[in-house]
This record gives structure tokens, C-alpha cells and sequence, in this order.
């Protein structure tokens, strides 16, 4: 598979652009593991899971992609302390000193165990290879993918941000930008239609708004202060 050459000006912060670029360097970071087992061989559809419901309809959605193409599964959990979680991984840790690597494999285990026991219409599941690294998301989410001449990529959207709007999640949006093979962005059914109804919301909140201003416009408008001369 042809590789994308990437300039200086592809719109990667700093550190994004670090971190290891070939098989060698990627195979060798400390903390990464590949499970062994009874997995399918080609080039897969990654998807990269941090145990939300998003994730699941990624999963899931994936497995189907994978069906139509025939073409094997490969799951990807990144182990990062997330800034609005800190201490995600302790706190699943048997003790303080289990190391978060052991933690999250665990999780990861945990995790694609029940989906495959959840959904046995999906035999991929239980055929996928299951990979653990550690780093940056963004970064080592393109370099698995590299690594692994992945088809496609398949990852769950974090959902609404702070604005009335429908939106990706930032490390899915920089996936979407950086990644040379086709990207598809999954968010679970129950959490899209509470995000339509929290933009709607929004939206009914901002039209009553304007429609108190555009009154009061009325009342105290040039008009209505030649009423009170």
C-alpha cells in the first residue's frame, strides 16, 4: 500500500508529528502489545475503542463494514490518561501499583469479551485482533493504522461540544484531517437523538431570545420613544 507523504504544512501539531514512523519503531514502543489468538489475516478495518457507547456502535457498525468487504477486524485502544478523566485507569486498578498498561488490557479484554457474548451475529468480534499501545491517540491511532495497512478506519464521535451543534469529537475530527485511508465517524443511537434534542433545545432557547429582543426593540425603538415626547 502507497504511503501519503506528509509536508510540514499537513496541519499536525508538534506533537503529533512525533513519535515512531516505521514498522520497526512502532512494533518496539514500550507498553504496546498485539493478542494473540484465532484472528483473521489481511488488511483490517481498525477501530479504535475507549469503552463508550460510542465505541460499541463503532464496533459494531465496523464489524458490518468488515463483512462487506471481507476483510478482518483489528481493535485499537490507546492507553492516555484523558485531561477530563485523570486517573480513568486507577480507578479499575486492583491496587495502586497495577500498572495502567495491565489495567487496560484488561479493559480492553473485558470489553471486546462482552461484545462478542453481546452480539454472536458478529463472528468477527470474537476473531478480532486486539492491540494495546500507548501515546498520543491521534498520532498512534494513524501510525497502527500505517503499521497495519488498515482498509478504513472506524471510530465513535465524542458528540456535542459546547456549541449548539452536532459535532465530532477533536481527536476524531483530527483523524478525519490526517489519516490517507477513508475515516468513519459512528456515534451511538441513543446518544445522537440526545444531542439532536439538546440542539433543538438550543435552537428553541436562542429563537425565544431574539423574538424578547425584537420586542423590546418595539417598546423602546425610536418609535416608541417619539410616543412618550
Amino acid at each position: 500500500m502507497a504511503k501519503t507523504a506528509k509536508s510540514k504544512t499537513d496541519g499536525r501539531t508538534p506533537e503529533e508529528k512525533t513519535g515512531p514512523k516505521t514498522r520497526a519503531k512502532a512494533s518496539g514502543k514500550a507498553g504496546d502489545k498485539a493478542v494473540a489468538g484465532p484472528v483473521d489475516s489481511g488488511p483490517p478495518v481498525l477501530v479504535p475503542v475507549d469503552f463508550s457507547r460510542d465505541s460499541e456502535a463503532a464496533l459494531l457498525y465496523a464489524a458490518d463494514m468488515a463483512a462487506c468487504m471481507n476483510a478482518p477486524l483489528a481493535v485499537l485502544h490507546v492507553v492516555h490518561d484523558p485531561e477530563f478523566h485523570p486517573g480513568y485507569y486507577r480507578d479499575a486498578a486492583d491496587s495502586p501499583n497495577m500498572p495502567i498498561e495491565d489495567v487496560a488490557q484488561r479493559l480492553l479484554d473485558a470489553f471486546m469479551d462482552r461484545m462478542a457474548a453481546d452480539h454472536p451475529e458478529h463472528p468477527a468480534l470474537a476473531r478480532a485482533r486486539r492491540e494495546r499501545v500507548s501515546g498520543l491517540p491521534v498520532n498512534r491511532i494513524l501510525e497502527v493504522a500505517d503499521l497495519l495497512a488498515a482498509r478504513a478506519i472506524v471510530m465513535g464521535s465524542r458528540g456535542l461540544t459546547g456549541l449548539p451543534h452536532l459535532l465530532m469529537g477533536s481527536k476524531a475530527e483530527r483523524v478525519v484531517q490526517l489519516a490517507a485511508i477513508p475515516v468513519t465517524v459512528v456515534k451511538a443511537p441513543k446518544a445522537a437523538a440526545k444531542a439532536r434534542k439538546a440542539a433543538a433545545k438550543a435552537r428553541r432557547s436562542e429563537t425565544k431570545a431574539l423574538r424578547r429582543l425584537s420586542r423590546a426593540m418595539v417598546v423602546d425603538g425610536p418609535m416608541g420613544g417619539a410616543a412618550n415626547t
